[in-house]
């Protein structure tokens, strides 16, 4: 994945979506692949989760339980 980044342009944002199995430490990791001029989201999926808005480093990560949080936690992030 590394040596394919590197030849496109550098993105805006990167979201990375991940299970349960995945950490917030895990999205952080991601993060380092695209550089500080990146923005980067990371959303975990954790079913009956209470959701919930976080920053981990550099990285905000949404905790989504129902699919319904979604509208609402990007509301929130836009404010």
């Amino acid at each position: 994945m590394r040596e394919r980044t590197r030849r496109l342009a550098t993105p805006s944002v990167v979201v990375t979506v991940g299970g349960s199995a995945m950490s917030a430490g895990d999205i952080r990791t991601v993060q380092t692949v695209f550089g500080p001029d990146t923005g980067h989201i990371g959303v975990l999926i954790e079913a009956g989760a209470q959701a919930r808005l976080g920053k981990v480093g550099g990285t905000l990560v949404f905790t989504v339980g129902r699919l319904d949080d979604l509208p609402a936690l990007f509301q929130g992030l836009a404010s």
